[in-house]
This record gives structure tokens, sequence and C-alpha cells, in this order.
């Protein structure tokens, strides 16, 4: 493999994310959607990491250093299916990113 360092960007580079108008730097998108997904997966373990699915969509962005809370509901429960609506909002119930999330229960071994 071959190391390689990213050159300054809004992700890297206080100075290049101002130079684009940003207040500082920015998180990659993947970020949120990481905290999304561990929540997912806090919520209904092995479940979600044998049948589940994840998307969703960033519509604003997240700044260094600051709070941001994961949030799920209940969409819809169809047939063996939960489907969830998950955001990402700030402390101050700002939405960042916006998603859904959907969780396939295992029928009972038992039945």
């Amino acid at each position: 493999g071959k190391f390689h360092i990213a050159p300054p960007n809004i992700h890297n580079s206080d100075e290049f994310a101002k130079g684009q108008g940003l207040p500082a730097i920015i998180a990659d998108g993947m970020i949120s959607t990481n905290w999304l997904y561990g929540f997912v997966l806090d919520t209904f373990g092995e479940t979600f990491l044998r049948r589940g699915a994840l998307r969703t969509k960033y519509v604003r962005p997240v700044h260094e250093d600051q709070p941001v809370i994961s949030c799920a509901r209940v969409k819809e429960l169809r047939g063996e299916a939960c489907v969830l609506e998950v955001w990402c909002e700030d402390d101050t119930g700002q939405v960042l990113t916006v998603g859904e999330a959907t969780v396939y229960v295992e029928p009972d071994a038992a039945r």
C-alpha cells in the first residue's frame, strides 16, 4: 500500500474551510451516518446486522465540537420489517441529517 496525505480541504483545515465561506471545518457526512448506525445497532443488536438497512441524507453541515444527538422514531411496521425515521440534530433541535432505517425482525424460532 501507499500512504497519501489529503491536501487541505473543508474537513481538515480551518483556513481552507473559512476560505470557502464556512465558519470552521465540518465533519465528513459519514460521521453522522455512523452515529445513526451505532444508535440503531445498539437498539436492535445483531438483528440489525443480519437483516437491516440504513440510508441517510445530509441537510446541514456538522461543525467541529458541535453536539449532535441521534434520534429515531418508528415510522411503520410492515410485516417482519420495522421501519424507522432516523435523524441527527444539534443541541437546539436543528436537523442535520435525515434518513430511514429498516430492521427485519426475525420470526420466533419456536413457532
